[in-house]
Formats: structure tokens, sequence, C-alpha cells
């Protein structure tokens, strides 16, 4: 009986994992490009803080 649910909605099963694993990979995206603003405004809070303290 499991068997023949899963092969019957095999493509809905597969499309709904898809979309998961697409969210995953969305939601991590922009997780590391915040990360990388971060970076860039640190570096230049770093060289504008060289700076008055020089």
């Amino acid at each position: 009986m499991e068997w023949e649910i899963i092969r019957n909605n095999w493509a809905i099963i597969w499309a709904l994992l898809m979309s998961g694993i697409n969210i995953i990979q969305l939601l991590l995206a922009k997780t590391y490009a915040r990360r990388e603003e971060l970076e860039k405004v640190s570096s230049r809070l770093n060289i504008l803080e060289q700076a008055v303290d020089g």
C-alpha cells in the first residue's frame, strides 16, 4: 500500500522535495551575501579607525 502511494504520486513528492531544497539554497545564499557585506563594512570601519588614530 505504501509503495503504491509513492508510485502514484512520485512527481508531486519529487516537486516538494526539490522546492524544499531550493528554499534552503535561497536562504543560504542570502546569509552568505550578508556576510560579504558585513566583511566589507568591517574592513572600511578598520580603515576609518586607523585614519582617525593616525
